[in-house]
């Protein structure tokens, strides 16, 4: 697959957009006042994992469905 311009765009803002989320995360954990502990961030990391799980999960089974046929009408004979 080639790299196109929109590709290399898309792909940069998004990259730009998870640096973001991650500079504001660490910030918005300091900001409290209090040290950010090991926990904190396993259960960030645990959150996010299994955001990531459940969701290529459902996009998994909705890809499969389609695919299937399940999503097709009835046809009665």
């Amino acid at each position: 697959m080639r790299a196109t311009a929109g590709f290399l765009l898309a792909l940069s803002v998004l990259f730009g957009l998870l640096t973001a989320t991650g500079w504001l995360e660490t910030a918005g954990l300091a900001a409290s006042g209090k040290p950010v502990v090991f926990d904190d961030y396993l259960a960030l990391a645990f959150g996010v994992l299994s955001a990531l799980l459940v969701g290529t999960g459902l996009i998994t089974l909705a890809f499969y469905s389609s695919g299937a046929g399940y999503d097709e009408p009835p046809r009665f004979r």
